[in-house]
């Protein structure tokens, strides 16, 4: 059986490698199925989370926690669907905090940390590496 299935996998791999147009269009549709299936879309307009908060908009938020706020996006969307809410936003990346502050530091129903949350507590040590568009953050859990 595992030589039969070992000769059916090289035969698809052969007429995917080598069958043209057909084949990428079929890689394009499986690559995009595969990103939807792990939700890899960071577009709330597309990716489902407006949709969310506006179903939870028609009931009395009061309080929200943006863990890793990033920029502000996700606090701006609350606070535009939640007119009684108090949003926590937190961020642990100095730079990027500095552009939370920025973007949503003088709204008044929002109060910014610039630190992050965990289930345990403790310190970490953060390695950097900025690229083109995105920061990749390397973390080690510190005991204390």
């Amino acid at each position: 059986m595992s030589t039969l299935r070992h000769v059916a996998w090289n035969i698809n791999r052969l007429i995917a490698q080598n069958g043209g147009p057909i084949s990428r269009v079929l890689f394009r549709a499986a690559n995009l199925y595969v990103k939807t299936y792990k939700n890899l879309n960071y577009d709330m307009n597309t990716n489902g989370e407006y949709y969310v908060l506006d179903c939870l908009a028609k009931h009395e938020i009061r309080t929200v926690l943006d863990v890793g706020a990033n920029k502000g996006d996700y606090t701006s969307a609350c606070l535009s669907r939640f007119p009684y809410a108090q949003v926590h936003s937190f961020e642990i990346v100095p730079a990027t905090y500095q552009k939370l502050l920025k973007n949503v530091g003088n709204k008044k129903d929002v109060c910014l940390n610039n630190f992050g949350l965990s289930n345990s507590r403790g310190s970490i040590a953060m390695n950097m590496v900025y690229g083109k568009k995105y920061m990749l953050m390397l973390l080690r859990v510190m005991t204390t």
